[in-house]
Order: C-alpha cells, then structure tokens, then sequence
C-alpha cells in the first residue's frame, strides 16, 4: 500500500467538506474475495460501476467530465507518482475542476507499506 496523496479543498465536493486520503493497492484479481463471490468488483453506495482504466488514457481519454469532484487530481497524482518510477515523461493535466486543489502530494514522503 502506497499513500497517493491528501486532499482537502473545501470545493473538491459540493456535498460538504470531505478530507480524502487515496492509497494506491496492488493485488492479485485470483485471489481476490467479494461479497458476491464472483471476485469481480461492483459499484456499491458510492459507485456506480468498477471500470479498468490504462494508465496511459487518464488524463487523456477519460478527463474532466468522467470524474466526479476531482477524483481526476487524483488518478492524475498517481500517474504521475507511477509514471516516474519508469519515465522521466511529464503527465499531461488537464480536465481538472480546480487546476489549485489542496492537497498533499507525498511523492518521496511516504514509504510502501
């Protein structure tokens, strides 16, 4: 488990003030439990649906407008958190809703766990 980063800007929902610490997870789908017991994700109370999105099409063909708040500020911090471990290639941000978001960014911060 690795922390992607804190985000706190009293804008990023318009529901009221949330404090959202993302973690990026790596796990292995075959061994994976749901409560269903298929072991495919599925959308809950806060989703809609679980889609796989390529780490080169955030940002790019998934933007702005296919987030909610800026759940894009944050798939954005991760690939470029991921993006650096293998490139020196700079991630294109675009489509945020505030280009300014409060947020923590923990790059060389926080170790895996």
């Amino acid at each position: 488990m690795k922390l992607i980063g804190v985000y706190s800007d009293p804008r990023r929902d318009n529901r009221r003030h949330i404090v959202s610490v993302a973690y990026a997870l790596e796990f292995q789908s075959s061994s994976m439990t749901t409560k269903d017991g298929t072991g495919v994700p599925k959308g809950g109370d806060d989703a809609k649906e679980v889609i796989a999105v390529p780490l080169e099409e955030i940002g790019v063909k998934f933007k702005g407008e296919d987030w909610y708040a800026d759940h894009l500020t944050i798939l954005l911090d991760f690939k470029e958190q991921m993006m650096a471990k293998t490139t020196a290639k700079a991630v294109v941000r675009e489509g945020e809703i505030y280009e300014d978001v409060a947020r923590a960014r923990c790059e060389g911060v926080a170790e895996e766990v």
